[in-house]
């Protein structure tokens, strides 16, 4: 059962996301938008970033919808996990 705080894999994640979004982005200002997601993988890196910053705004809402205590078996809690997983898998 997860603690209502953040453990470390929490961080390791949410640092390897934002490494994720930062090179995103320097590709598309160096590439140019049309240029970078003309190539399919570019656009599945962009549906994991998007998964994972979901994942991430449900787990934000389902914690502050139960007075800031985590409920695992809420309905937003069980959606972020699924996307969560999902996008960890892709990535």
């Amino acid at each position: 059962m997860r603690s209502s705080t953040l453990i470390r894999a929490d961080y390791v994640m949410m640092v390897f996301v934002f490494g994720f979004v930062v090179v995103e982005c320097l590709e598309v200002h160096r590439q140019g938008l049309l240029l970078h997601y003309s190539k399919w993988w570019n656009v599945v890196d962009f549906f994991i970033i998007l998964t994972f910053v979901a994942a991430y705004v449900l787990w934000m809402v389902a914690w502050g919808a139960y007075d800031k205590q985590w409920k695992p078996r809420s309905w937003a809690s069980i959606a972020a996990d699924i996307l969560y997983a999902s996008a960890s898998v892709l990535a």
